[in-house]
């Protein structure tokens, strides 16, 4: 089946096959958009990140911040560190 472009006159528009330069614009236009496939999925992997974090960070910084403490000898930020991992298990959103 041949490609067809519409163009516009006074009945609205007519129906016309597209020339060869059109028809390789086209197809090269469809090699393009295959070719860049992986990139546009990657995107919207770290998109999905990106919300997730957004989402997410406090619980993570608290968990960064209370280990941080631990590593600097305060024993007592061990329960922040257990609380933080109880709020991070109780929502529902948090990846398991």
């Amino acid at each position: 089946m041949a490609r067809t472009k519409i163009i516009a006159d006074a009945d609205g528009g007519t129906e016309v096959p597209l020339t060869q330069a059109e028809e390789a614009a086209a197809d090269q236009l469809i090699v393009d958009r295959a070719a860049s496939q992986p990139a546009r999925n990657a995107r919207e992997k770290n998109r999905q990140k990106e919300k997730l974090y957004d989402a997410h960070g406090s619980t993570v910084m608290a968990i960064i911040e209370a280990m941080v403490e631990k590593e600097e000898g305060r024993p007592d930020k061990m329960d922040a560190i257990k609380a933080a991992r109880t709020k991070a298990k109780a929502d529902p959103d948090w990846p398991q």
